[in-house]
């Protein structure tokens, strides 16, 4: 596996079915997690399987990823009153 070095420079391309739907400069990245966690966010409304394409223009290496995005699923807090006696009640939970 190729180091990254926060300097460097990075370009990510995300391609679906074939069509490049994200190209991306990155910098500040420090490990490939950091990659993943910036493309995440930048494809939050693709889902299925895309390729990422990542070139360190710093170092000058390439590396191409399979990975299988999935739509961020919501969470909501339910704040509904209950009828039932919370235990927590007390502790302040």
């Amino acid at each position: 596996m190729a180091t990254i070095n926060s300097t460097d420079l990075l370009y990510a391309t995300v391609s679906g079915a074939g069509v490049a739907t994200i190209s991306s400069q990155l910098m500040g990245m420090t490990s490939i997690a950091d990659v993943f966690k910036s493309i995440r966010s930048l494809a939050s409304g693709i889902s299925g399987l895309v390729t990422l394409k990542l070139r360190n223009r710093s170092q000058g290496w390439q590396q191409q990823f399979s990975l299988m995005l999935s739509p961020a699923i919501k969470s909501e807090r339910v704040t509904s009153p209950s009828a039932y006696p919370s235990l927590f009640a007390a502790q302040g939970l």
